[in-house]
């Protein structure tokens, strides 16, 4: 094989290809005989049909077409060697020739990754946020802790926030007219008292009362709502309250450790020992995130790349897949449909969307020659430990782990991926100066949970 570089426009390569006609004519009985391998021919046994017959029975040139397709895998390959080529897409072939006895030429065009031009990266300043965990942020995990295990028990009492009611309720939307559009009779259910779970008219409305009691709300139905009769108006909701119901905090013993930890403790003390460690872990690791994505964003404002628009467009079409799919298991609407019902103009999307998709490429590409610039390799002990974190946080073995690698290819190719960002932000913290910033334990700290 001989090659020519023809062209270089920003990210397109143009290379014309020469094959030479003994290869090509070697490649090509290798292909008549595969061929005749596989079919059935009557008049002849398997494999034995001749040349001509195949030729009728296929056509000649689509038998050329395929001695080509055939050898095209490691013709690319080492033009891509050759030219040292990092393709982002498949290439295109064209300006094929193809005659008898004469060498096959043909131009294949590349897009490549583009150049890009890092900061000095000892330039680059982000900071770390750094948090106390306080008694405070213990005990309202603990408390969560609690809440989440607790049992209800009957009272007869007022209904407080908290507690549960169980009541029988039902429903009804008019029509401007006063006219029922849509009912249902008495419902029997259980309301948690929570307005994290729960309407804040149900709870508003359920709070305070008692057994035997009734109780009313109105609820606007979602504009967005599938049954167009009913979308944006009012339902009418009444409840019959049946029982109150209070929460018991559960006693603190073995049980209940082992139901939130798996550490173990066996006291109280140590189970808050263990939510201050975990708090802890994940606040820094939190910290951390946010410090690599100020670095990347940092980074990729002061870098130097002319994003190719067809990166930024596969991108955008990804997203607008994505959004898509999250619009119709959300609202079972279309995207058009969603947008005018909401009153939006759907340009704007296009436009939020390719903003994002240009900032996500530039961003990927940035990392990308981070990790080159950086010398990042991903070796056999990263994904070891990739594995044993999964293996962990799934709570199987990492020989199973690795059973099932083994049979889907692209969780492993995802995994490289992974632990290769991971040792490309672990390089680029390294480089970067780190600012410490003392964060306050209340508004500006996670809120405690576990």
């Amino acid at each position: 094989m001989k090659s020519e570089l023809l062209s270089q426009e920003k990210n397109i390569v143009t290379i014309k290809v020469t094959v030479d006609k003994d290869d090509f004519a070697k490649q090509l009985r290798a292909t008549y005989a595969d061929i005749a391998k596989k079919v059935v021919i009557p008049g002849f046994r398997k494999g034995k049909a001749p040349k001509n017959v195949l030729e009728m029975r296929f056509g000649k040139e689509a038998i050329k077409s395929q001695a080509l397709e055939d050898m095209m895998p490691k013709l690319l390959d080492e033009v891509c060697a050759e030219y040292d080529l990092e393709p982002i897409e498949s290439p295109s072939v064209d300006d094929l020739t193809m005659n008898d006895g004469e060498d096959v030429v043909f131009t294949v065009k590349y897009e490549v990754q583009p150049e890009v031009t890092l900061p000095d990266l000892a330039g680059i300043t982000v900071d770390l946020p750094v948090f106390d965990v306080t008694d405070a942020m213990v005990n309202e995990a603990l408390d969560n802790m609690k809440k989440r295990f607790a049992t209800f028990v009957p009272v007869n009492r007022a209904a407080q926030k908290g507690d549960k009611v169980r009541a029988a309720y039902s429903m009804v939307v008019k029509d401007d007219e006063g006219k029922e559009i849509v009912s249902h009779e008495p419902q029997t259910d259980t309301f948690e008292l929570d307005t994290l779970s729960m309407r804040p008219e149900i709870v508003e409305a359920l709070i305070g009362a008692e057994a035997g009691s009734s109780k009313e709300t109105d609820i606007k139905v979602a504009d967005e709502y599938q049954d167009k009769a009913v979308a944006g108006r009012m339902a009418h909701y009444t409840f019959d309250v049946i029982e109150v119901q209070e929460p018991v905090a559960p006693e603190m013993n073995d049980e209940f450790f082992k139901k939130v930890t798996r550490a173990d403790v066996h006291s109280e003390d140590e189970l808050k020992a263990e939510i201050r460690k975990n708090l802890d872990d994940r606040l820094k690791a939190d910290a951390r995130t946010a410090a690599e994505n100020e670095a990347v964003a940092k980074i990729t404002e002061a870098a130097t790349v002319d994003v190719p628009d067809s990166m930024v467009q596969r991108q955008k079409a990804h997203l607008k897949e994505r959004f898509e799919e999250n619009i119709k298991a959300r609202t079972k609407m279309t995207l058009e449909e969603y947008y005018k019902s909401e009153g939006h103009d759907l340009s704007e999307l296009e436009e939020n969307l390719s903003k994002d998709a240009l900032r996500d490429v530039k961003g990927w590409l940035v990392v990308d020659a981070c990790a080159k610039s950086l010398g990042v390799s991903v070796q056999k002990e990263d994904l070891d430990a990739e594995i044993a974190q999964m293996a962990a946080n799934y709570g199987i073995s990492t020989d199973s782990i690795r059973d099932m690698l083994k049979k889907r290819p692209e969780d492993f190719e995802n995994m490289i991926s992974t632990a290769r960002y991971r040792k490309t932000m672990q390089a680029i913290m390294e480089k970067v100066k780190i600012n410490e910033v003392k964060k306050g334990a209340s508004a500006e700290a996670p809120a405690a949970q576990n």
